[in-house]
């Protein structure tokens, strides 16, 4: 059986570990992101224009249909606990010296506490891990490509 291939990275202070899933892990997760996802990537047409001399507000209101797109859909596929779930079921995260392993019940809430920030920043990885090679290769095949190693990261953690 072919190992799976770990990325480490610390965000707010902890050590995080992604396992890549599987074909038949990441597949079906796949179906489901892209689902929820797709409206809201659909509504980004409203950030054609937008440039960078743009204040805060102007980016907000241009993003605001795309995020509210987003939510619906999160909403439309039920849980978010349970989807989150899912995104981070092959990851791990040493805090104060011990391992814990967040698919096992309770190891979201033992690991992040009230910090969300470091939460929602551990599921980008999770999903950077595992979809990245897939989402340049999709960006390629649409003639959007070229770009070669396209970052998914969110601004980088304090």
């Amino acid at each position: 059986m072919r190992q799976m291939p770990q990325e480490t990275r610390t965000i707010e202070g902890l050590d995080v570990t992604v396992t890549m899933f599987d074909v038949t892990r990441s597949a079906p997760l796949a179906a489901k992101l892209g689902k929820v996802l797709a409206p809201a990537l659909a509504e980004l047409e409203y950030m054609r224009g937008i440039d960078t001399g743009s204040s805060k507000l102007e980016v907000m209101a241009a993003l605001a249909p795309a995020l509210k797109a987003g939510f619906e859909g999160l909403a439309a596929a039920g849980d978010f606990n349970l989807l989150a779930g899912e995104i981070l079921a092959g990851t791990s995260v040493v805090a104060d010296g011990s391992k814990i392993d967040l698919a096992k019940p309770g190891g979201i809430t033992l690991a992040f506490g009230g910090d969300l920030v470091a939460y929602m920043t551990t599921l980008w990885f999770a999903l950077e891990v595992n979809f990245k090679r897939f989402t340049s290769a999709a960006l390629d095949g649409f003639g959007v490509g070229g770009q070669g190693d396209v970052s998914t990261s969110p601004p980088a953690s304090r």
